[in-house]
């Protein structure tokens, strides 16, 4: 191939080569630092830091909102029982890997909160956690950083093109991203063929609305004996494959144990973040994967038992 990668596993040490005659980087905010490894030095990003907190607190309703401070749009919606306040949006330049809510950030959303609903108490209360990331947006004009237009792009550079970029865009659009970015490979090598991802449904998907949901979630808990709630909630989470869970909770009674008091969430939904998620930590299969990361200590009594049960499947 046009192109030799020496990969270092960052968990075992282990060490491979692996040849390709084209390479896709889709790295996300971490696209330029990729790029550079390839000899390209110019820069394509101007990255973003959105920042979030969770309250405690119920609400029905999602507001979506221009903040009082400085007219920008913000939303309230809950969040599993709580209430989620976002997002900022800040030039970012440091490492991704290190992007948090600062104080800054904090004070923005509360005081943004507190300003347009005056009457509630909400948001006076000490947040359970707080998150951020890094959007990977595209260098272009824009007044303030919420201004900088949210396109995508497809970069073909090095040998014969074959080195591609794909960055900028949103979450929302993460299908075309991809279509164009393969039909781009496709194209520097010399192959056609035509994209049918755009029709395929996603994994697990239901259709048909609320209605359809929840007959299927009826229908799992009368198959299997699991209750028409934890139905409900898997379903929720996993669409379809909520029925791949309650076939690993068949294996064995402890897999389908709750994990912790504060979730639904139980033991088999760790084997299936492990065999087929690719999650390696008790923090992959929690933060990532399992609803237990978003309640209001993000799951930390169940990573014990997490880690002893990927200790056992490894």
């Amino acid at each position: 191939g046009a192109f030799r990668l020496r990969v270092r596993d960052v968990l075992t040490g282990a060490r491979e080569e692996a040849a390709a005659a084209a390479v896709i980087n889709a790295t996300g905010p971490w696209a330029d630092r990729t790029r550079r490894l390839f000899g390209l030095h110019d820069e394509i990003l101007h990255p973003t830091k959105g920042a979030h907190l969770v309250f405690p607190g119920v609400s029905p309703h999602a507001l979506f909102a221009a903040s009082p401070k400085d007219d920008r749009m913000f939303y309230i919606l809950p969040l599993a029982g709580s209430l989620l306040v976002g997002t900022t949006d800040t030039a970012y330049p440091g490492d991704p890997d290190a992007a948090g809510a600062t104080d800054e950030d904090v004070v923005y959303l509360r005081e943004s909160a507190e300003e347009f609903l005056p009457g509630s108490s909400l948001f006076r209360s000490t947040p359970f956690f707080s998150y951020a990331g890094v959007r990977p947006l595209l260098r272009g004009k824009g007044a303030t950083e919420s201004h900088l237009p949210r396109r995508h792009g497809v970069f073909r550079e090095g040998p014969g093109g074959r080195f591609l970029t794909v960055a900028g865009g949103k979450m929302t659009t993460f299908r075309k991203m991809a279509e164009d970015a393969v039909d781009e490979a496709c194209a520097a090598l010399g192959r056609k063929g035509l994209c049918t991802s755009r029709e395929a449904p996603f994994p697990g998907e239901i259709g048909g609305g609320k209605e359809t949901a929840e007959a299927f979630a009826l229908s799992l808990s009368g198959r299997y004996e699991a209750t028409a709630e934890l139905c409900r909630h898997l379903v929720s989470l996993y669409g379809r494959r909520a029925e791949r869970v309650l076939e690993i909770a068949e294996e064995s009674p402890a897999l389908a144990k709750p994990l912790s008091p504060h979730s639904p969430d139980i033991a088999a939904q760790v084997v299936l973040a492990s065999r087929e998620e690719w999650a390696r930590t008790p923090q992959d299969a929690v933060l990532r994967r399992m609803h237990l990361g978003i309640t209001k200590n993000r799951g930390r009594e169940a990573i014990p038992a997490v880690e002893r049960l990927l200790a056992r499947l490894s």
